[in-house]
């Protein structure tokens, strides 16, 4: 038991009072074994959902940073005011992590779109690809959304807004390709037109007015359509009447009885 009990205190002294330890001569010519760049640049991809790996990676190793950084802020999501005003700062104190969003999750508060928070913003931003708006859209700035950058993919869950507002955004991403419109339930305004666009996927959960719908593009693919009431139907017929024979995917979620449709089809 002694032995065991001085064992670690017996190894430290060998190592400071007896032979030093061994040390590589200065002017060695065997350096450090270097893993092939083929192995490394995939080790932060890895990596990706562990915000706390890719910091110490980040810090670690800087011909890793470029790649932490891609993917630390590629999907943003400010849910709250004090989140955009600190997504804000950080991107006054460093300008070019703006570049890296490409995907950003935005609560349409009445205090963001009544302040100055949301142009500090986009200013550092040109790359976002995915936008997810939701809460309620008073005010629409085209010249600030279109400071997002070439926006593909547009998703919609507001309580209320007008039509006319819904259709400035789609002025100020006239590239979608992909819509979402859920839970948009309250609805108010004229029916300004709503421009065309390229639209390949659309997608509305409940079904909505037409009138609020962008005309279908001869580009539409895929269609999937919550149908909760009778009259919703009608934005159906409108929809697939306007689309043309490059539909591949219809994907109706039926929450009526057969007996409303047949009333319906009979009026």
């Amino acid at each position: 038991m002694k032995w065991l009990v001085s064992k670690d205190v017996g190894d430290r002294g060998a190592n400071t009072g007896g032979s030093a330890p061994h040390r590589p001569e200065s002017n060695s010519t065997s350096g450090p074994p270097v893993m092939p760049p083929e192995l490394t640049d995939r080790i932060v991809d890895f990596l990706h959902d562990d915000h706390t790996a890719l910091k110490s990676c980040g810090l670690a190793c800087r011909s890793w940073l470029a790649a932490v950084r891609y993917h630390l802020y590629y999907a943003i999501s400010l849910e709250n005011i004090g989140l955009c005003r600190a997504f804000s700062s950080l991107l006054d104190r460093t300008p070019g992590l703006g570049q890296y969003v490409r995907e950003m999750h935005l609560a349409m508060t009445e205090e963001l779109q009544y302040s100055d928070i949301l142009p500090s913003i986009v200013v550092h931003l040109g790359r976002v690809r995915r936008l997810v708006l939701s809460g309620d859209i008073l005010v629409v700035d085209q010249a600030t959304f279109q400071r997002f950058g070439p926006v593909q993919e547009l998703a919609l869950s507001l309580s209320s807004c007008r039509i006319s507002d819904v259709a400035d955004l789609f002025l100020a991403f006239p590239g979608i390709s992909d819509l979402s419109i859920k839970n948009t339930r309250y609805l108010y305004g004229p029916f300004d037109h709503v421009p065309m666009l390229p639209v390949k996927r659309l997608e509305v959960q409940p079904a909505l007015n037409p009138g609020l719908l962008p005309p279908s593009s001869p580009m539409l693919e895929s269609l999937v359509l919550c149908i909760r009431r009778v009259q919703d139907l009608v934005t159906l017929s409108h929809i697939l009447r306007t689309a043309t024979g490059q539909l591949k995917q219809l994907d109706l979620q039926m929450h009526i009885t057969v007996a409303g449709a047949r009333r319906a089809s009979a009026c």
